[in-house]
């Protein structure tokens, strides 16, 4: 039986940037591309999207 390697979907991709998220000083701004490294991710426009949208969930503020 062949395994398949797992892909990361959009959910997951979200999750680990929601924890990214999740422990940043919320005094001071941070940039998108910041966390597009510490993710691990390509910053498509949904993604990027996404994360901002959680970063106003949270109150912080970002740079692009």
């Amino acid at each position: 039986m062949k395994h398949r390697k797992h892909q990361n979907t959009f959910e997951d991709t979200m999750e680990a940037i929601e924890g990214i998220i999740e422990t940043i000083d919320m005094d001071k701004p941070i940039r998108l591309s910041d966390i597009e490294k510490k993710a691990n991710v390509t910053m498509t426009s949904a993604i990027k999207e996404a994360t901002i949208m959680i970063l106003r969930k949270y109150g912080i503020r970002y740079t692009k």
